[in-house]
Parts: structure tokens; C-alpha cells; sequence
């Protein structure tokens, strides 16, 4: 895996008007507090500039608090990989605002364009056939933009395959050469559903791998 540059400790947001704290103006007031901004938005800057109400302050305020793009609705697994037209929106919007690398949750968001509602999404079976099927997704979304592509642990309340979701993630990262992206709120959930203690599975487990960890959220 490439060197990537150390971004330090971020803050989340959507981008919507409403949004609070408001990550621009919580740096005016405490520039040491933070150093970049994560966001989710469509792939499509287009489409963002026209959904996000934040999009045009985080383009104008990239240079004095850098961003990282955290898309909504980018299939790293499901029936059909995504259109070649898609995958040139996300690296012409990547490219834009200079995000060091893209992470995103495996699973499947959309089908042929239509999001599933509410920012849902389908987990991958955690089996030798979702690693295989993941990584075909990865290995597609990987060639056609110019930063690395991180793969995220999906929240799972329902298991399909007999891995644990930190074996699936590590058998993936194995598999592709993508970075890892931990989500500490997915990983517990993932344990107290199964009524596993907080660190099972981190033995043996790559954490060398590890570019990005969300420590907050769902």
C-alpha cells in the first residue's frame, strides 16, 4: 500500500444546512480542535454542489481545512459493478477536492442507479464467495479513480456466512491490497449482536491495514 499522508483526527458531516456542529465554524472558533472534515455526499459533484448546502463552503475552505470524501450509494458488492460513467463522476469529484484516498462501507447500496432508502444497504455474505465478489467490486472502483480506495466494515445486524466481520475485512484486504477502514460503532454492534466481547477478532487481525478509524456514529 502507498504512503498516505497523516490527516489526524476529523469531524463528520453530511453537509445539510441544519447540520450542527457546523465544521467551519466550530474551526474559526477552535482551529487546534480539529484537523480535516469527513462528508458524505452522492458521487456526482454536480450532484452534490445541488443536495449538499455545506458543498460550496467545504470547496472554498479546502485549503485551510482539508476534506475527505466518504461517498453515499458506491456498490462494493451487489449484482452489477457500477457504470463506468458513475466511476468517472467519483474521481473527477475526488480530484476536485483533493481527498487523500475514499472509503466506503462493502455492501450494496443501489441497484441500476436507485438508492435503497434511508442510506440502508445490503452486507455481503461473509464467506469465501462475498470475499471473492467484494473484491471484484474494489478491484473495479480501485482502477478508475487516482486514490487508494478504503474498504469499511458494513453494520450487520443479520449474518449471511460463518466469518466474523473482522476475518471477512482482513480476508478482503488480503485479497485487493485496499486499505482498512475501521468503524468502531459497526464493529460493537457487530459484537453485541452476537454476544462476542468488544475486541473479538482483533487477534491476528491486520491492523497494519488500518488508514482511517471512525470512532463515533451508529
Amino acid at each position: 500500500m502507498e504512503e498516505l499522508p497523516w490527516m489526524g483526527l476529523g469531524l463528520s458531516t453530511n453537509l445539510g444546512p441544519r447540520d450542527r456542529p457546523d465544521p467551519w465554524r466550530l474551526h474559526d472558533a477552535r482551529p487546534d480542535l480539529f484537523d480535516f472534515v469527513e462528508y458524505s455526499a452522492p458521487l456526482s459533484l454536480e450532484a452534490a454542489r445541488a443536495s449538499a448546502a455545506r458543498m460550496e463552503v467545504l470547496l472554498a475552505r479546502r485549503d485551510d481545512l482539508p476534506a475527505i470524501f466518504h461517498p453515499v450509494h458506491l456498490n462494493l458488492w451487489g449484482p452489477e459493478l457500477e457504470p463506468a460513467a458513475d466511476l468517472a463522476a467519483l474521481r473527477d469529484h475526488l480530484r476536485a477536492v483533493g481527498s487523500p484516498w475514499v472509503g466506503n462501507d462493502v455492501g450494496w447500496w443501489h441497484r441500476r442507479g436507485v438508492p435503497f432508502p434511508g442510506h440502508l444497504y445490503v452486507a455481503p455474505p461473509f464467506d469465501t464467495r462475498g470475499v471473492e465478489q467484494c473484491a471484484a467490486h474494489a478491484a473495479h472502483v480501485q482502477a478508475a479513480i487516482d486514490v487508494p480506495l478504503l474498504l469499511e466494515n458494513p453494520a450487520v445486524l443479520h449474518r449471511d456466512g460463518g466469518m466474523h466481520v473482522l476475518d471477512f475485512l482482513a480476508a478482503l484486504h488480503a485479497r485487493t491490497g485496499c486499505g482498512i477502514l475501521l468503524d468502531l460503532g459497526h464493529l460493537l454492534a457487530w459484537q453485541l449482536v452476537h454476544g462476542l466481547p468488544p475486541t473479538a477478532g482483533l487477534d491476528g487481525f491486520p491492523l497494519e491495514g488500518v488508514v482511517e478509524i471512525h470512532v463515533a456514529g451508529g
